[in-house]
């Protein structure tokens, strides 16, 4: 082979080859300067033995792909063949999953593919670190000429991993949606996302779904909705989120003409925390979606929210369901008659609705000409509220035909 055979691609897949038999195949590259295609998955590849390969990316100028999946390269390994590609202007696409790389070679590799522009191809799946996963997800963004979703729920992306992102986002104008759910993100996290964040003018959704989000993360996303003109959908959901965090959220919403959709579920939301939030959007003309289900917010927050929708006529669509009080779930079920879904049956029985509820049922239900069927049975109501509810199906329901109230 080393005189008469030009090879252009050699596989040696599963033949668990060792150090000398390396050293016999690398010699051949010696004298074989069309080899293109290395496939060498599969054999028990060491960083020992891997220092062949880093001789072969040297000395072959051929070479576009090398495959060295399902081995046992460790982090000296990788520095080995990383600091042979430093030059190399060939190699197109390395394939090193299911090795056993840590954070110190995936670094090595972060810091190679940012000032390699041959590279356009990484795998680095199923390796010791997780910040092999993210390194290789940055590549895919720098290079990628349309890559509108990432999503990365659950790739455990901490605090060190998101250097490489925030990298990314600084470079990257395609992306529209980044999903970064389940992960331990934390105020630090946020900080160094919301740099790359503020660099990324396309962004238009943005879920950072179950996380750990406190006061400083959330002045920092606030920062991001207060720069960038493009963000459409922010998912804050299940991020530990109470009153003063949400205050930093409010202060935006003020002057934000970009948002329409806003999660705040699962969180610890009150009825202060609420309080900030509607005030903040009464005069906003943007929210379409805001979802406040699975709070702590009590009568007193839900009444703010229902004056504040009683004045903010672009607010679609709220959801309030699996708060501190029923009068939560009645808000939130009238007030989708925004959306032009007029409901014909209305069942509220058993929600401690007393008359200062009462008044903000009847205010609701003045618009609603299509309500057959209510049922407020086994509830608080008292004369006045009776009273309220009286006047509104007298002169505006004519619909109506089973009332129950018992």
């Amino acid at each position: 082979m080393k005189c008469d055979m030009p090879l252009n691609n050699l596989k040696v897949q599963g033949c668990q080859v060792g150090n000398k038999d390396l050293q016999y195949l690398t010699d051949i590259f010696q004298y074989n300067k069309a080899t293109v295609i290395i496939n060498s998955d599969n054999n028990e590849i060491d960083d020992n033995v891997v220092k062949h390969f880093a001789y072969v990316l040297r000395n072959n100028p051929t070479l576009t792909t090398l495959s060295l999946i399902s081995n046992r390269i460790r982090d000296d390994g990788v520095k080995h063949l990383v600091n042979t590609m430093q030059n190399n202007t060939t190699l197109a696409a390395l394939d090193l999953a299911e090795n056993q790389i840590e954070d110190r070679g995936a670094k090595y590799l972060a810091d190679l593919l940012r000032t390699n522009k041959t590279l356009m191809e990484v795998t680095l799946k199923d390796n010791e670190s997780s910040l092999c996963a993210t390194v290789q997800m940055e590549h895919e963004i720098m290079h990628e000429s349309i890559c509108i979703t990432v999503d990365w729920t659950g790739y455990q992306i901490r605090n060190e991993k998101l250097e490489c992102l925030s990298a990314a986002l600084k470079k990257n104008y395609i992306t529209t949606r980044l999903i970064l759910d389940e992960n331990q993100i934390d105020d630090n996290g946020i900080q160094l996302l919301a740099d790359g964040l503020l660099k990324n003018k396309i962004l238009q959704e943005l879920s950072l779904r179950n996380n750990r989000i406190g006061d400083k993360g959330m002045k920092y996303i606030a920062n991001v909705l207060r720069e960038n003109m493009t963000l459409n959908t922010l998912n804050l959901s299940k991020s530990s989120i109470g009153n003063d965090e949400v205050k930093h959220l409010a202060d935006v919403l003020k002057d934000n003409v970009t948002l329409i959709t806003l999660i705040l579920s699962n969180n610890l939301i009150g009825d202060d925390g609420a309080k900030h939030l509607v005030e903040s959007i009464q005069n906003n003309t943007k929210l379409i979606t805001l979802n406040l289900e699975n709070n702590r917010i009590g009568d007193g927050g839900t009444q703010k929210i229902a004056t504040a929708l009683n004045i903010n006529t672009t607010l679609c669509k709220i959801s309030l369901n699996g708060n501190g009080t029923y009068l939560c779930v009645v808000v939130g079920v009238l007030y989708q008659q925004r959306r032009g879904n007029m409901p014909t049956s209305l069942n509220f029985s058993k929600h401690c609705i007393k008359d200062e509820q009462v008044l903000i049922l009847t205010q609701s239900l003045t618009d609603n000409k299509s309500l057959i069927e209510l049922d407020i049975s086994s509830n608080q109501i008292g004369k006045n509220g009776v009273q309220h509810l009286a006047n509104v199906l007298e002169n505006n329901i004519a619909s109506l035909i089973i009332l129950v109230f018992a």
